[in-house]
């Protein structure tokens, strides 16, 4: 590929993402909220919505996966639901910025708005702050406090 079609393939690509942030922007700045706490309003808005029990299909297992950010980013559901061969029907509840008290409102939201899962996949949080010591890990500190008592 050439050096133009490069450029106005960039500008192709350009063309149609910066008009969705600016509309995202605006949509945000609106509601007075950052594109962040848009995100999380719109989610909790569709949870709210009933729309999830539209797409219930008949005897599948219904699944609940709820979680941060890397659950939204990182779980699909339609992928997930693919490799099961459609036994499942499976929603992504996750959340930016929640911790794991926030988790039972969402949930409660989406069973008085939709249905009760069978199942529900809490993915995992990991706390970050003071979880091991700076420039260390657990190991290192108790190595290096072996050294110094055997010294």
């Amino acid at each position: 590929m050439d050096n133009a079609s490069k450029f106005y393939l960039f500008l192709f690509f350009s063309g149609l993402i910066v008009p969705v942030l600016i509309v995202s922007y605006i949509g945000a700045s609106k509601y007075g909220m950052n594109f962040y706490e848009l995100l999380v309003h719109e989610k909790r808005e569709w949870i709210r919505s009933g729309v999830a029990k539209e797409g219930l299909k008949g005897d599948a297992i219904k699944i609940a996966v709820v979680g941060d950010s890397r659950a939204v980013s990182g779980f699909r559901p339609v992928i997930f639901d693919q490799l099961s061969k459609n036994k499942t029907f499976t929603v992504n509840l996750a959340q930016i910025s929640t911790g794991m008290g926030r988790f039972y409102y969402i949930l409660k939201d989406f069973v008085v708005n939709n249905y009760i899962p069978d199942y529900v996949i809490l993915h995992p949080m990991q706390e970050q702050a003071n979880e091991f010591p700076q420039n260390g890990s657990i190991i290192d500190e108790e190595t290096s406090a072996h050294q110094r008592n055997t010294a």
